[in-house]
C-alpha cells in the first residue's frame, strides 16, 4: 500500500483565520473521507474544501498558509 500526501488549506475553521490540514491516504476519495470524518469530529463544516496532492518523489518545501485570505 502506497500512501499519497494531500493538503487542504481552504476548509472553514473555528475562527476566521487561514486553516490547513495534511492527509495521508491511498487516493483522493479516501483522503476526502478521512478529512470529512475529522472535520465532523471537530464540529466543523464538512463540505466545500479542496485537496491538493503533494509530489513526494522530489525534495521540496510547501508553504500551506502565510496568514492571508
Amino acid at each position: 500500500m502506497k500512501l499519497k500526501l494531500w493538503v487542504c488549506t481552504d476548509f472553514e475553521g473555528v475562527w476566521p483565520v487561514p486553516t490547513a490540514a495534511v492527509v495521508l491516504a491511498e487516493s483522493e476519495a479516501e483522503a476526502s473521507a478521512l478529512l470529512v470524518n475529522t472535520l465532523f469530529e471537530k464540529g466543523l463544516k464538512t463540505t466545500g474544501f479542496t485537496l491538493t496532492p503533494i509530489d513526494t518523489t522530489k525534495a521540496a518545501a510547501v508553504i500551506l498558509s502565510v496568514g492571508d485570505y
